[in-house]
């Protein structure tokens, strides 16, 4: 009795996924504009063919990811995404723009952005009292990744998971909890969608090349007048490079006829 109910949640629990994810897609398109009230609970029911208790979960989800407002006797308002959207709904954004790989893309790139301020940021930080760092934590989790790499450069998901180390082990030593949230939503993000995962890692020297040089910038022999430039070059070809792979990605799925979506 107690399989069958668990099954039966599970089912129920997906099927609101599939409508959140369908009216997630329509508000960040642009098809239900911001300020516009969603159909009843009850009309939406009737629409998509479930019970009342299913949409119920659907306006949840959608209210939790910041998409709508509900308040008692005015029904569910949609938000304004631009303004009030947060890094959450950059996964949903990317796959609702999959039909469109340029826009999908620019999204992309404008994260892409965020991430190499943040780096370069705290690189600089950091290579201004590079002598007190313990470059051992970045150094194991680069030899780890060189590993992965020459062992097996198809295993994406490995990759992913190795970087991400990489990437913490870096601003760890920055003591920057926040940043570090931002790139594990990144992570996330990547190994649930196998476009970004291809376009991330398919080609991982950039991958290797970004982080040796980041090892050689903490080297005191090096001047660091020398080496920030180098690794702003090296983020700019790696990020330019994961857009473009990327968009082509999605551009032989639109011609396929397949879906991009996760």
């Amino acid at each position: 009795m107690t399989g069958s109910r668990t099954s039966k949640n599970s089912g129920t629990e997906k099927v609101a996924d599939r409508i959140a994810n369908d009216i997630a897609d329509r508000i960040l398109l642009g098809a239900i504009p911001p300020q516009v009230h969603l159909p009843p609970v009850r009309r939406l029911a009737e629409q998509y063919g479930v019970n009342v208790s299913t949409i119920q979960r659907v306006i949840v989800r959608l209210e939790s990811l910041g998409l709508i407002d509900v308040r008692q006797g005015s029904g569910a308002t949609v938000r304004d995404v631009q303004s009030a959207g947060g890094l959450d709904l950059l996964a949903m954004m990317i796959s609702a723009y999959s039909a469109d790989p340029e826009r999908a893309g620019e999204i992309l790139a404008d994260y892409l952005e965020v991430r190499s301020i943040l780096l370069i940021h705290f690189l600089k930080s950091l290579l201004a009292r590079r002598e007190y760092l313990e470059i051992d934590p970045i150094e194991s989790a680069v030899k780890e990744l060189d590993e992965i790499v020459e062992a097996d450069p198809d295993d994406l998901r490995a990759l992913a998971r190795s970087d991400g180390r990489v990437t913490r082990a870096v601003f760890d030593q920055a003591d920057q909890g926040a940043a570090i949230g931002i790139l594990n939503l990144l992570e996330r993000m990547v190994l649930g969608n196998e476009a970004l995962l291809q376009a991330f890692y398919g080609s991982p020297d950039l991958t290797q090349a970004l982080w040796h040089l980041v090892l050689d910038a903490f080297d005191a022999s090096n001047s660091t007048e020398q080496m920030l430039p180098a690794i702003e070059d090296e983020i700019e070809i790696r990020d330019e490079a994961i857009v473009r792979t990327f968009m082509r990605r999605l551009k032989s799925e639109k011609d396929e006829g397949r879906s991009p979506r996760a």
